[in-house]
Order: C-alpha cells, then structure tokens, then sequence
C-alpha cells in the first residue's frame, strides 16, 4: 500500500493525519504478513449436529459416520452401516457482526461420510474468517478454508478397547489482511480477501474405551499441525487438538457426557480450551430424541455458551438432526441441520 496520498490539487495538499493513518496501516500489513500461524484456527466444534447439540461432548459419544471427525475409534461402537450429512453456520451471537471493541468469527462446515466396520469415508470443508482489532481503528483479518478428504480404519482390540486413525488430504486456501475499514465491514473484506491454495497430508487418531456403562476417550487432531502459505503474506494453520472425553450411560435411555480440550486453539476471539458437558435422552427410543449441553474455556474468557439439539426418525434408521448453539459476546453461536443413517 502506496503511502502518497491520492492527488488532491494544488489547494488540496495531502493531510498529515491522513499520512500517518497509512503509515499506521502499512506497518499493520507488514506485521500481518511477518507473522506465522495466524490465528484464525479452528476449534473443534465446527461440524457434528448431534455433537454440538451436546455442545461439543461428544469426543467418547461419537458412534456414527461423524466419529470420522470427532473419534475415528468410535466407528467401532455403532451401527454396522452409518452415514451423515450435515451443514453447520457459525457466526456472533445475533448474526451483528463485529462487537463493539472486539473480534469477529465467522465460518461454515459440511460434513458428507459413510462407513461400514472397520472403514469409513468421509468429505467435509471448513470456512473461517476473523478479524481482530490492530490498534488506530484498524484490524487484522485472516481467513481460511479446508476440504479434507478423509479415510478412516478402526481396529477392536477385544470387546472393550478400540483404536482408529483417519488419514486426511488437505487443501487449504488461505489470506491475511489488514481493514481500515469502519469496524462493521471487518467480517465482510475478511471473507473477501483473495486466497492462496496449497495441498498437504494430515492425520487424526483416536481411542475408545469401555468399561461397564463408561466410555472413556482421547483423540488427536491435524497431529501434524499443517500451515498454508496465505495471500498477503505469513501462514494460516491448523492447531493440533488432543481432547479427552467421558461418557456415562445414567439409564437406558439417558447418555450423560464430558468433553476437555488438553489444547489450546488460537482463535480471533482468544486462546479457548473448551470444557464441555452433554446430555442425550431418547425420549422415544425408535422416534425421538433431545439433547443439551453447555461450555465454556479454561484459557482466556470463559465465554460459556449452550446448545440444544433434536433428533426425529422419518423411517426405520432415517432421522433428521438439528441444534442451535447461543453464547455471550465474545463467543460464537452456531446452527445447524443434517440427515443420518443407521442401521
């Protein structure tokens, strides 16, 4: 960015302020592109209705097409035959934007897997762009997406231990930034900026514990933390994300669960290390289901949030999901929908 300013006329000369404000902003765009790893990581809690209707406590519930995100182990504690699509919206609480004062995220995923024991497959894309405030009215923006084409193994190791791992191709476009904008146009030249796609390989594990009416959990995330070289300078990457979960069957129709990130995830909005805590209810065991959660992070601020989520069966194996996800400013809300099949 060119720091004369625009030709003004003679009786017009160029405003000092002005020429600091595009110093300021140049230094910005130098700093942006100097740096590694910008922080528009995702958490999580990107794709999975059932998964976010318990607000993330999901990591040893896991038992269907979407274990290949959440828990590759899992696939060996569901329906022999199983497969999910699901979309899922992230963005502020309200859909306002930016807060006053503060950061903004937004993004989108799409999940598309089937499995069979022990392999499954799935095709899912993630999309988020950030913006933080820079200081002097400006902002950093950051944005990126990643379609993953994943396969997934399961292998039971008796009746109460089972391992998995999802071998994922990755390709990611990614763009930083920075905005002089009014603050309410951050999100929108974020998703705007132009981006650079590379490809790479990546690879999530986990394990699946059972123990009576407890599953125990852990699974592992983007291990090898791949980076994508972003338009406009530096790398936008995936953290690594290594979560523990317990899962606790209270009833035969009530399944209680807990989730704790043992990471931690840089995110527009702050460092988060979520802990999460989930209830299902079958409350029909073949026709309907409710389920609830809340969260918060133990890094940074707490934002909590809370989700609320429904299962409906259309026929035998077929149902329709759906949850919404509301938090407090500095949090993000999230909705979504999706279609599965078990049996």
């Amino acid at each position: 960015m060119p720091l004369a300013c625009p030709p003004r006329g003679p009786s017009r000369p160029c405003a000092p302020e002005e020429l600091r404000r595009r110093a300021r902003t140049v230094v910005l765009t130098l700093q942006v592109a100097a740096t590694a790893g910008s922080a528009s990581a995702q958490t999580v809690e990107w794709v999975g209705t059932r998964a976010l209707g318990m607000a993330g406590a999901f990591a040893a519930v896991a038992d269907d097409a979407s274990a290949i995100y959440w828990n590759p182990a899992g696939l060996a504690t569901g329906p022999f035959v199983s497969a999910v699509v699901d979309v899922t919206t992230l963005g502020q609480p309200g859909g306002q934007g930016v807060p006053a004062g503060g950061a903004g995220l937004e993004g989108r995923g799409t999940f598309a897997g089937a499995s069979t024991l022990p392999v499954g497959v799935a095709y899912y894309r993630l999309r988020s762009s950030g913006a933080a405030p820079g200081g002097d009215g400006t902002a950093r923006l950051a944005t990126l997406e990643t379609g993953h084409l994943a396969v997934a193994l399961v292998q039971s190791l008796g009746s109460s231990l089972a391992l998995g791992a999802a071998l994922k191709w990755v390709h990611g476009e990614a763009a930083t930034g920075v905005s002089a904008a009014p603050q309410g146009a951050w999100l929108e030249e974020a998703q705007a900026l132009d981006r650079e796609g590379s490809d790479t390989f990546d690879l999530d594990v986990g394990v699946m514990a059972t123990a009576g009416r407890a599953r125990l959990a852990l699974t592992g995330r983007n291990l090898r933390q791949p980076s994508f070289a972003a338009h406009g300078g530096g790398t936008v990457e995936l953290a690594r994300q290594v979560r523990a979960g317990l899962a606790w069957r209270a009833g035969q129709h009530v399944l209680l669960a807990a989730d704790a990130d043992l990471t931690r995830t840089r995110t527009p909005l702050g460092e988060k290390r979520h802990l999460a805590a989930g209830v299902e209810w079958q409350v029909l065991p073949a026709a309907l289901a409710v389920r609830g959660g809340a969260r918060a992070s133990t890094a940074g601020d707490a934002t909590p949030t809370g989700s609320a989520g429904l299962s409906a069966a259309v026929s035998d194996g077929l149902w329709l999901d759906a949850q919404l996800t509301l938090g407090a400013a500095g949090s993000s809300s999230s909705w979504s929908v999706a279609g599965r099949l078990a049996f």
